[in-house]
């Protein structure tokens, strides 16, 4: 379990972040609602210590090691000129069974895996990043816009397996294609204004949520007058 106590994020005088209290306590995927810039990579940042923060974060009734949290940001962590399998070997943390290697072969061909990770696409670098984290078997798995940049084919694949990891795992995430994550969502958060607030009503539509509780702020367009 993971408790936020306070957290407060600010780069000069701005806020970005104000006095979040959360606790998550349970496998499932909980999902993180916000215009692009309200916070929610920053907030990932001060979760998993890449930032400073005040407040307190607390891990209850588990030991903390050091890959308790799997991460995913925009910069993915790979070794580009190594290939696929060097840089699975290089990035896990323990010798893989025969087992372990089958099922990476699910995603990845032996051909696939021989080719350097600069020539996959983005789609399968995350794919690569995720089946990374499983294998190392990190605890809670904080996955920052995670259904960027995927094609159809990838897209499935990294949902399947997020609707199985969630069994047991807790799984933070954010985006912004909705229909990626609606049938995966447990939990959801909007982060709006530097606060992050629960929807307690399960049967939510994700545009809906956002236009109610952000909204668009679209500008008025108008058309050239042809006259």
């Amino acid at each position: 379990m993971i408790q936020i106590i306070n957290l407060s994020k600010k780069y000069k005088e701005q806020h970005v972040l104000k006095n979040i209290n959360l606790t998550f306590e349970t496998s499932g995927f909980y999902f993180f609602l916000g215009k692009n810039g309200a916070g929610k990579t920053t907030f990932f940042k001060c979760l998993t210590g890449f930032e400073k923060f005040t407040g307190e974060i607390i891990i209850l009734n588990e030991e903390k090691s050091d890959n308790y949290f799997g991460v995913m940001f925009s910069e993915l962590m790979l070794y580009l000129n190594l290939s696929g399998e060097n840089c699975i070997k290089t990035l896990c943390r323990k010798r893989l069974l025969d087992s372990e290697w089958q099922f990476i072969k699910n995603y990845f061909d032996r051909a696939k895996l021989r080719k350097r990770v600069k020539d996959y696409s983005f789609g399968q670098q995350k794919l690569l990043t995720l089946l990374i984290l499983i294998l190392n078997d990190s605890k809670v798995l904080v996955l920052d816009e995670v259904s960027n940049g995927l094609d159809y084919e990838t897209s499935n694949s990294i949902k399947e397996l997020l609707l199985e990891l969630k069994k047991e795992k807790i799984i933070l995430s954010c985006g912004h294609q909705f229909e990626f994550y609606e049938g995966i969502i447990d939990f959801l958060y909007v982060l709006n204004r530097g606060e992050i607030n629960e929807i307690k009503d399960k049967d939510y539509n994700l545009g809906e949520v956002y236009e109610k509780y952000i909204g668009s702020h679209k500008a008025t367009i108008k058309l050239p007058n042809k006259s």
